[in-house]
């Protein structure tokens, strides 16, 4: 009795090893012929799901400090990008006309007529200001003297931004008639 049994379990077992192998085969041939997993069990409370989902926070002791990330540098000065709308002309005054440190100018559209309204920025030998063109384009500044002057015209703009227009003009005016005429056109 006891070969009956052993034999019958071997039987058993080459059976389920044949199906087996079929399940395989089946499956390396028709991958679509299991059913797809069924989705995980939804938790039944709020509760457990916040537990489920949130990690645990550690203490405030063991929180990573952070870093300062790199930067690219800063240029150091604002480059602009030429052309720019604008070029200036500075002419000398002649020595006899000249009673007083002045710089005087015009500011010139295409057409050749003068333009209203424009800030002209002007700084040096302890001295920084804006001044703006009248009516007819032109503008005057009383110096106190002679020496190194930078002048540049910018935009009218009711915000108060005022972009340049052109390049920063270096004057050198001499202390015996320190006056000049500087004519900005638009190009």
């Amino acid at each position: 009795m006891g070969a009956r049994i052993l034999n019958g379990l071997a039987l058993i077992l080459v059976v389920a090893t044949g199906l087996l192998i079929g399940l395989f085969l089946a499956i390396a041939f028709h991958p679509q012929i299991l059913p797809p997993p069924a989705p995980s069990p939804v938790p039944t409370s709020e509760k457990k799901a916040t537990e489920m989902l949130s990690p645990p926070t550690p203490p405030s002791a063991f929180l990573p400090f952070p870093t300062p990330t790199p930067l690219r540098p800063a240029t150091l000065s604002p480059s602009l990008t030429p052309p720019l709308p604008f070029t200036a002309r500075v002419e000398p005054a002649n020595a006899r006309t000249c009673a007083r440190a002045t710089l005087t100018g015009v500011v010139k559209g295409q057409d050749g007529k003068g333009l209203a309204g424009y800030p002209l920025h002007l700084w040096g030998s302890g001295l920084d200001t804006v001044v703006f063109t009248d009516s007819q384009g032109r503008w005057e500044i009383v110096l106190p003297g002679g020496g190194k002057w930078h002048i540049q015209l910018h935009a009218p703009d009711p915000e108060g931004i005022y972009p340049p227009l052109s390049a920063i003009i270096v004057i050198s005016l001499p202390e015996s008639h320190p006056c000049a005429s500087v004519v900005f056109h638009a190009n």
